[in-house]
């Protein structure tokens, strides 16, 4: 499933032209562990992606991809110290959250999750954006990568995400 993932990604950071970004909800079929559901985004100023993904209504969870090569021990490092996500919508305050960082499955990217309750009101305010949906890995106190997703398509890929997983998102329109 994570290699599904990955490709699926990459294969939407290919499509996208410079200074957009493209947001799509993609379902995939697994009879073994239940369909999972993701909205995507990504823009190919340097293969940055953002998944909105989960399988069932209590699942959701925020992944980051940034294009960063980082080998085995400085991930169990990081890991170690306690890594962040941190999250900016708008104009909204920054939220921060834990998360787990590791390598794709091809090994040319980083990966950070964030599994937390919190994540269905990120979902709920990253689909009303106009402005920027921004997120950034945190690793004691310092911002280590981050990135600012273009909000055009997010609503739409987001709110199909959601409702494929029965999550009830707060304030939602």
């Amino acid at each position: 499933m994570k290699k599904a993932i990955a490709g699926i990604a990459l294969a939407l950071a290919a499509m996208t032209t410079p200074a957009s970004a493209d947001w799509i909800h993609q379902k995939l079929d697994d009879p073994f562990q239940g369909d999972q559901h993701m909205a995507l985004g990504a823009d190919d100023l340097g293969g940055f992606v953002a998944i909105f993904v989960c399988s069932k209504a209590d699942d959701l969870s925020l992944v980051f991809i940034s294009p960063e090569k980082v080998d085995a021990d400085t991930l169990a490092v990081v890991n170690n110290i306690g890594p962040h996500l941190a999250v900016v919508i708008d104009d909204m305050p920054k939220r921060e959250f834990n998360a787990r960082v590791s390598s794709t499955p091809d090994g040319g990217s980083i990966r950070i999750r964030v599994e937390d309750a919190g994540i269905v009101q990120i979902a709920a305010d990253a689909a009303r954006a106009n402005r920027r949906i921004a997120l950034a890995g945190v690793v004691n106190g310092k911002v280590t990568e981050s990135h600012s997703f273009n909000p055009d398509g997010s609503g739409a890929a987001i709110r199909a995400t959601l409702k494929a997983c029965g999550v009830n998102a707060p304030n939602d329109q």
